[in-house]
């Protein structure tokens, strides 16, 4: 999935460590003023940003869910 961060969703309340996504999301990429990088545990998402998820089939709705707000 390709998904844009919107304010206030419930992934920017924490590091991607932090996030409960462990065995269902994983965050391949995040794009951030014109930038793409592969990100790390301790990173956290803001309001803009656009990251690659790849996420489990059977939890797909519950990871949309973090991104919505």
């Amino acid at each position: 999935y390709e998904l844009e961060v919107v304010e206030g969703a419930r992934v920017t309340n924490a590091s991607l460590a932090e996030l409960p996504l462990a065995g269902r999301c994983l965050i391949g990429a995040i794009e951030r003023d014109g930038f793409v990088r592969v990100p790390q545990a301790d990173d956290r998402l803001k309001a803009g940003d656009v990251v690659v998820a790849l996420i489990d089939p059977s939890n797909t709705e519950d990871s949309l869910a973090l991104f919505n707000q």
